[in-house]
């Protein structure tokens, strides 16, 4: 018995013990927001694990929560195709005067807190279990910044914008509108490290390819050009041919703001630095998929392996993460300048030798051909066979969860 004691004793020391959170973080940001958790974790002396990869999610969410915020401030309700300006903002009554700055505000704070969220994620120890539940109807962002939660502010009504979409079915034919599933809880264990300090990558590489293309002069430019033809007794194109009605910026605005941006010479530290964020986005989500394939538990999962759920009840086909992998190995590819987009029929796009030395990104010139000449190159090119064959895996649904997988 004493024998059995002993060995019982010795084997639980030698094994790591899954470290408990502090608190239920959950919580403490369903009451006091994510800036407030932020600051209560930041005090701890002696964080757990799960508490920084708790601080982590909130300097994550806290950034998109930043930036969702500045748009609030001078009204910036429209939505357009970029990240973070394609959710929805509920109107400010009282806004302040538009600032050209804005877009560029919003990418470089929204760097800063992915540098952030990395370098939390960074102090995780490497061996140990994590388990870290957050409750999807506990998370908010102030986007008014009132430090209370108002309607419209729920993770799940920002995030519902997206997801809401009507897809076309494969299986069924038809088209459908996803339902936001009900979820009671999400375990996110060490495997979610490496997804979300993929995602950081993700947005750190969006925010610099933004900041390449310098667009605050443009934004005024066109601004200032609105305003002018305001004066003169019209709204421009979009109001006389599209039917729009409202104000800066309509289509024309941002489709002008867009095309103007594009043709200038862009920052080649930026894209360089784009570059890198996605190969480093590729090398830790092959990570992910190796740490979540070994896992042998089945716990409210956030992306399961082919013997566990989601615990958002959605169905992933087997196979989905050898697809996956098959699209991150031709993005991978392509940054490296080993496949080249197609352009002709022996001729290809280098994407690596225009992210190492850009130039600008003239619509008529590019269609012509003769803007893309610096670029162009013999050798093998990309297909689109992985991205059909992850589409028909996931029933037509790929943007979807190419977001979701990162």
């Amino acid at each position: 018995m004493r024998k059995f004691i002993s060995c019982t004793i010795l084997s639980l020391l030698s094994c790591p013990l899954q470290a408990a959170p502090t608190q239920d973080w959950s919580a403490l940001i369903a009451k006091d927001g994510l800036a407030r958790t932020e600051t209560a974790i930041t005090d701890l002396s002696d964080p757990s694990a799960e508490d920084l990869l708790a601080l982590a999610m909130t300097q994550f969410l806290g950034g998109i929560e930043a930036g969702l915020h500045d748009r609030w401030k001078v009204g910036q309700s429209q939505e357009s195709a970029l990240p973070l300006f394609r959710l929805p903002v509920p109107a400010n009554p009282n806004p302040a005067p538009f600032d050209p700055a804005l877009v560029e505000t919003v990418f470089r704070n929204l760097e800063t807190r992915m540098e952030d969220a990395r370098a939390t994620l960074s102090r995780i120890p490497a061996e140990g279990d994590i388990g870290l539940v957050l409750r999807p109807a506990d998370l908010w962002l102030d986007i008014d910044g009132s430090g209370d939660r108002a309607e419209g502010e729920s993770i799940l009504a920002v995030g519902a914008n997206f997801l809401a979409q009507p897809r076309f079915n494969f299986d069924t034919g038809v088209m459908e509108t996803p339902q936001m599933p009900k979820v009671d809880g999400i375990r996110f264990d060490r495997a979610d490290v490496s997804w979300l300090t993929a995602y950081t990558h993700l947005l750190s590489a969006t925010s610099n390819t933004v900041l390449a293309f310098q667009p605050t002069a443009v934004i005024e430019q066109v601004f200032k050009g609105r305003k002018a033809l305001i004066a003169l007794g019209t709204t421009g194109p979009a109001d006389q041919f599209m039917g729009e009605t409202g104000g800066y910026p309509n289509s024309a605005d941002m489709m002008a703001t867009a095309l103007l941006a594009l043709r200038q010479q862009p920052l080649a530290d930026h894209t360089r630095k784009t570059r890198d964020h996605l190969l480093a986005m590729v090398n830790h989500n092959r990570r992910f998929w190796t740490e979540v394939a070994a896992e042998t538990d089945n716990d409210q999962e956030w992306i399961p392996n082919k013997h566990q759920t989601s615990a958002l009840g959605a169905l992933f086909p087997e196979g989905v993460d050898v697809a996956w992998l098959a699209i991150l190995d031709d993005a991978e590819k392509l940054l490296k300048g080993e496949l080249l987009v197609p352009y002709g029929e022996s001729i290809g796009f280098d994407v690596s030798a225009w992210l190492e030395n850009p130039g600008p990104v003239d619509l008529v010139e590019w269609l012509h051909g003769m803007g893309m000449a610096p670029f162009l190159k013999t050798g093998p090119q990309i297909s689109n066979a992985n991205w059909r064959a992850f589409e028909g895996l996931v029933s037509g649904n790929a943007v979807l969860f190419a977001i979701w997988l990162n």
